[in-house]
Parts: structure tokens; sequence; C-alpha cells
């Protein structure tokens, strides 16, 4: 299983890297070998990430255990924006209390990591839902504005949920329209989304190696893209 040391509960330095200068945002990583992003594949891709910021999972009083989530998913973002050539590639950010701030639409990756960078936060205007399926269904309706490009979404949460039913809305999530990531954060993997084969489950539990959240998020944004393997 995949884990992550908390950056709330360690100073940066212990996790090898400095601390960020007053007045900078955003944290720093460890250097983190995320290995190879492969080539564009015919279809591109539309990857969605949804955060969950609920006070279970974002970082309050020292309680958070993947407090760098969002310095790491940047990282895998990075990694694949760089071999990005068709420029056709689309990445999208949502949170549990979408519409926020910090939502960014379909962006082209190659060139709008900058774009994208500006949603990598807990916003202001959030309330921290612990409900998923209002921002389920605004995910489902940017994969079918984009019929061209193949869905790829990637849901970080402790699924935790308060959502009226829950196993309803799981179930959603095992039949959305395209590939599905649940990456949860801390607590036990839901059983309903453990069994399905439609969902790639990654634990990322509190004490855990720095580069989780960003191999997770690697390996969303790189599902559809060609690796040696699968190259003529």
């Amino acid at each position: 299983m995949n884990q992550l040391i908390s950056s709330c509960l360690l100073d940066p330095a212990v996790l090898g890297t400095p601390a960020a200068p007053p007045g900078r945002r955003g944290a720093r990583t460890p250097s983190i070998d995320l290995g190879d992003p492969g080539r564009c594949s015919d279809t591109p891709a539309l990857v969605l990430a949804n955060f969950d910021n609920s006070g279970s999972v974002a970082c309050a009083g020292g309680s958070d255990p993947i407090g760098n989530r969002f310095a790491e998913a940047r990282l895998a973002f990075d990694a694949v924006a760089k071999r990005c050539r068709c420029g056709n590639d689309l990445a999208a950010l949502t949170t549990f209390d979408t519409p926020t701030s910090a939502d960014v639409a379909p962006t082209t990756l190659r060139s709008g990591l900058a774009v994208l960078e500006q949603g990598l936060r807990i916003p202001a205007d959030g309330a921290g839902s612990s409900c998923l399926g209002p921002s389920l269904q605004a995910a489902r309706r940017l994969i079918e504005d984009h019929p061209d490009h193949t869905g790829v979404l990637v849901v970080l949460s402790d699924f935790e949920l308060f959502d009226g039913n829950v196993s309803a809305v799981l179930n959603d999530l095992c039949v959305f329209p395209g590939l599905v990531h649940a990456v949860v954060l801390r607590s036990v993997p839901p059983q309903q989304l453990v069994d399905d084969p439609n969902v790639i489950v990654t634990h990322i539990s509190h004490g855990g190696a720095p580069g989780s959240v960003a191999k997770a998020v690697f390996a969303a944004l790189t599902a559809t893209r060609r690796h040696k393997k699968q190259r003529r």
C-alpha cells in the first residue's frame, strides 16, 4: 500500500526539503522519481482530480495525515505536462464543495500548469463538505462535455461520506463514464470500491512515505498514455 508522511506533523526539513520562505505560497516536496510518463495516446484524455477538503482530511490542528497532497499532485501534473507533445490532453480540478474559486475548468495540460496550480489548494470559499455526490455529478458533466476525450476521474478523499445514500453515491462512482481512481486518505477503503473491478483503489495511510499522493495522481494521469510495451 502507498503511504505518505504528514507535512503537518513534521517540519519540512525532516522530509529532506527546506521550508518555503515567508510570503511564498505552497510547500516544497522531496525529489520523487515518478517513472516514465509514456507518450501521448491517439485519443486525448481529460483527467479530473476531485479533492475532499472536509475537516477529517484537511490540515487542522495538526490532524491531517496527508498535508502535502496539493504539492505532490502538482509534481504529478508537472511530470506529465513536460512530456505532453500532442497538446490535446486536458486536466481539471474540483472539490467536494464545487463550485468554488479552486475549481479549474478543463485546461490544456501541456501549457496550463500555472492555471492548474491555482486550484491546488483549499479554497477560502469552500465549506469543507463531506458529500461526494454533487461534485461527482459536476465531474460527469465535464466528462460528457468532452466526448472526444477519454475521461479519467481521481477522487482524493477519506471516503467518510455524509451523503444521504452513501451506497448509491459509491455505485455512481463505480459506473462513472471513464476510468476511476479512488485515492483513499487515512481511512480503510470502502469495500464497495475494493470489490469493484472498474475502480483502482490506492490507500494512503498516516505515517507513510513521501510521494504516495504524487504517485497515485501520476498513475491516473498516465493511465491512458502509451508506454514502451505498447509502442510499435
